[in-house]
């Protein structure tokens, strides 16, 4: 698959670090060039989401909402950067605007 050619588009900032980070790609589309990363499902350090997925998208794609995207507890974040739309659902708990910040303030130009 074309996601595991090059290396993921993932934050070099995580609240936390990122010893507990196994990012995933878990779907995609080559036209588009959406990808939809799992980066780390569990083993989270306390006091940070517990689960957290990214979403990136070229502007005029529509959006990407597996089942997570109804679910109660998933905090969602959305911001434009570069070429892309990109969506981070998290569990636990939502990023602080100074994570968020920084979160996105860390992400490669790709």
């Amino acid at each position: 698959m074309y996601h595991r050619q090059r290396p993921l588009p993932v934050p070099a900032f995580w609240p936390g670090g990122h010893d507990h980070f196994e990012p995933a790609a878990f779907d995609g589309d080559l036209t588009t060039r959406l990808l939809a990363i799992d980066l780390y499902t569990d083993g989270a350090p306390e006091g940070t989401p517990s689960m957290a997925t990214l979403i990136r998208r070229p502007p005029d794609a529509p959006a990407f909402e597996p089942g997570w995207a109804a679910d109660p507890r998933a905090f969602v974040h959305h911001w434009e950067g570069g070429a892309w739309r990109w969506t981070l659902a998290l569990w636990g708990r939502p990023l602080s605007l100074a994570e968020f910040d920084r979160v996105v303030g860390s992400m490669p130009e790709s």
